[in-house]
């Protein structure tokens, strides 16, 4: 069964049509670190590959301003038998900045980018599956 996954930050358009998902950003692959209050101090992590798309521009303006924002949401989900879309987890970000932006050099790799979002705290929610 496939996963997908999608983001909302307030202020940045996406480009997913996918239903209850329509304006957020859809995202090819995601993965993250984690880091636990003791570890000292430093951001951990979350990165992500996605298609060009409306957020693309802002999100390079808010690396390049080093925006703070209060916070972003990742959902995973996969479709249902009857298609429509099922959270399977949750990521909450708070304090969030957008801290890498990278384009593909060329050929196909030039349609995707990987960002990287720092932030202070995460809350992660897996939701029950039927």
């Amino acid at each position: 069964m496939a996963m997908h996954s999608y983001l909302r930050i307030d202020g940045v358009p996406g480009g997913s049509t996918s239903s209850g998902y329509e304006g957020w950003i859809a995202c090819d692959s995601v993965s993250w670190s984690l880091r636990h209050a003791g570890a000292g101090q430093g951001l951990a992590e979350i990165r992500f590959v996605k298609p060009k798309d409306a957020a693309s521009p802002v999100l390079e303006r808010l690396c390049i301003s080093a925006t703070l924002l209060p916070s972003a949401r990742f959902d995973f989900v996969r479709a249902a038998t009857d298609g429509e879309p099922v959270k399977c987890y949750e990521i909450e970000l708070e304090n969030v900045t957008v801290a890498n932006v990278a384009s593909g050099p060329r050929g196909e790799a030039a349609t995707l980018e990987t960002v990287v979002l720092t932030f202070a705290q995460a809350r992660l929610t897996a939701v029950a599956m039927g």
